[in-house]
């Protein structure tokens, strides 16, 4: 069993539209585009955290499709080829008995279901157990480590959005009960605090990161900018990031 498992939530382009709010304003293509260069910085991220903490850490990529419908595209396969990610592998956010058919998008049930379903499958790969957005291109490597440093007996950590919403979430395997996952409202401003409410029932302390923010419209895009481009933090997923969002604010003149 690895230390430390993370499933990062994602849609697999060609089967899923990502980010439709954004392509309101700035057309279906080029939110697709941007979308992928959020995965660029990631997994950017990702490989170095890995490096530092090399077999201790594992990536799940919980895919928003039929598991197999996502890996016959070889997108993820590529994907984690280009970018050197070394231990990781793919779950469906479908739970198997959903019964929903063949090649059916995650997206129609409900995402405490969706969570739910991932959570209790990371419980069974990892003693710490994190869940995490891929549309936060602010998260740094030091983000990752302050996670795992502070997850403990009966303690949790949380990483909040300025929307109200999270982009991470840990906690030890076994100490969260996946069906809390289930009463929560999502997408709206109070989703952390209820996720914080539901920790406190458990008995579970839960740990503050920083707040960051989540690529989910055209009104993000300048305090995303500001997270994006901090002293110390250049890199080439994030050079790719900054040269879309120049392309999108043209898009938009």
């Amino acid at each position: 069993m690895t230390a430390s498992v993370f499933a990062v939530f994602v849609k697999t382009p060609g089967l899923s539209l990502s980010k439709t709010r954004l392509g309101q304003a700035v057309g279906v293509e080029l939110a697709q585009e941007g979308y992928e260069r959020l995965l660029d910085v990631f997994f950017e991220t990702w490989c170095s955290f890995e490096n530092e903490r090399r077999g201790q850490v594992r990536l799940v990529l919980a895919v928003a499709e039929d598991l197999e419908a996502a890996r016959a595209t070889q997108y993820w396969q590529q994907r984690c080829a280009r970018w050197g990610v070394q231990q990781w592998e793919m779950i469906s956010q479908v739970a198997p008995d959903a019964d929903l058919g063949v090649g059916v998008q995650a997206v129609r049930l409900g995402l405490g279901d969706r969570i739910a379903t991932v959570w209790s499958e990371l419980e069974l790969r990892g003693r710490h157990v994190f869940i995490l957005g891929s549309d936060s291109p602010g998260l740094l490597v030091s983000d990752l480590e302050s996670a795992v440093a502070q997850v403990g007996e009966r303690s949790g950590v949380m990483g909040r959005a300025r929307d109200g919403g999270f982009y991470l979430f840990g906690a030890r395997s076994g100490e969260f009960d996946a069906r809390g996952w289930k009463g929560i409202a999502y997408s709206c401003s109070t989703t952390a605090d209820e996720l914080m409410n539901v920790c406190g029932q458990a008995g579970l302390q839960c740990h503050s990161l920083r707040t960051l923010s989540d690529l989910d419209e055209w009104s993000d895009l300048d305090v995303i900018e500001q997270e994006v481009t901090v002293r110390g933090t250049a890199s080439v997923a994030r050079a790719g990031f900054l040269v879309w969002l120049k392309a999108a604010r043209e898009r938009v003149k």
